[in-house]
């Protein structure tokens, strides 16, 4: 079988796309708009897993069911926007989302299952973030909170597989799991 590139996700729900659109927008004005990532691309992740063979993947599945559904729907909120890595040249800009109990959580649920799935422990520590650009120029966003932060429920989490294009990233859900109940398989 072939490897895939997968990472577990929360879709970003409707009702927030108009303020990440506005950050957007805000990231693009300084850096141009060369490195956005496209809206229907945006999502939280959860866990990054990398390469995974394909006839692994319902062995995945089955293992994260019990790991998602046992964590009931919660509402999390977009609070600000900041860049990670230099300040003048940041790696990535993004839409901070607040680092609740309930998310990382969930997070740490999630993470807990990968290392006995037999993937590598995660390198860096969960931050709770929206990309919304890869910038390929130099400049200088300033990190903010926003005036009030803008609610979400996170009720669902998908695996999704990456296909790396020279374009962008294009994203493929593989699965939905529900929280707090049985998954939703899509095809």
């Amino acid at each position: 079988m072939s490897d895939m590139r997968l990472f577990l996700a929360v879709p970003v729900p409707t009702e927030i796309m108009p303020l990440l659109e506005a950050l957007r927008q805000e990231s693009a004005d300084v850096f141009g708009r060369r490195g956005l990532v496209h809206p229907d691309a945006l999502h939280l992740t959860l866990r990054f897993y990398g390469s995974c063979s394909s006839d692994r993947v319902p062995e995945l599945v089955s293992g994260l069911i019990p790991v998602i559904g046992g964590v009931n729907p919660f509402e999390s909120a977009v609070s600000g926007i900041q860049t990670f890595g230099k300040p003048d040249n940041p790696r990535v800009v993004v839409a901070r989302v607040m680092p609740d109990h309930d998310l990382r959580h969930l997070a740490e649920r999630v993470e807990a299952h990968a290392r006995t799935f037999g993937f590598e422990p995660d390198r860096r520590n969960f931050k709770a973030h929206i990309t919304l650009q890869r910038p390929k120029q130099p400049g200088r966003l300033l990190s903010r909170p926003l005036a009030q932060a803008e609610r979400f429920i996170i009720d669902e989490v998908r695996l999704m597989q990456s296909e790396l294009r020279p374009d962008r990233a294009y994203y493929n859900s593989l699965h939905v799991f529900k929280l707090g109940g049985d998954p939703i398989v899509t095809p």
